[in-house]
């Protein structure tokens, strides 16, 4: 638990409110964009990508690891796992649904911040490590189109170039 913050100015905060506010304040200032970063257009052809399969999601669902921090739509992978096949197959229609309209929801684009402390003063916000978790079903679509990305590159790979490859080849993990 965070008793106390230090200011801007150094005065020290101890209010939750005032405490929140500087944090806000804080990783506002510390991720901005210090640069206007342009729109990428859309060129690509109008290749039809096939339906996710209730098979993908399985897979996602199957590779996600137990006790993890459930963002702020509060379902857990445990619960994903022990939905089943019915759910899976419900999940694979919802994700179809964002495909087909070329939209996500608005839920899946919020995260919750946490601060971790690091070694040092506690007071100081230079000491913690903001960690942002983000809404399980989001994670898991977006797992089941890097399986997908990393299938495809590993099909377009030549053999004689595909020695112990693994997704982090790719920058995924």
């Amino acid at each position: 638990m965070m008793n106390a913050l230090k200011a801007e100015d150094g005065t020290r905060l101890t209010k939750r409110f005032d405490m929140e506010r500087r944090i806000k304040e804080y990783y506002t200032s510390l991720f901005a964009s210090k640069s206007v970063v342009p729109l990428v257009e859309d060129n690509r052809e109008e290749d039809e990508m096939p339906p996710i399969l209730i098979s993908e999601v399985r897979t996602a669902v199957q590779s996600l690891k137990a006790d993890k921090a459930p963002g702020p739509d509060g379902i857990t992978n445990e619960a994903l796992k022990f939905g089943g096949y019915e759910l899976w197959k419900i999940i694979a229609k919802l994700f179809n649904e964002c495909l087909e309209n070329e939209d996500i929801p608005t839920q899946w684009k919020q995260s919750l911040t946490i601060i971790i402390p690091k070694k040092g003063d506690r007071e100081d916000l230079k000491n913690y490590r903001p960690i942002a978790l983000l809404p399980t079903i989001y994670k898991l679509f977006t797992k089941v189109l890097v399986n997908r990305m990393t299938r495809q590159l590993d099909e377009q790979q030549p053999r004689e170039q595909a020695g112990m490859q693994d997704p982090a080849v790719y920058g995924f993990r």
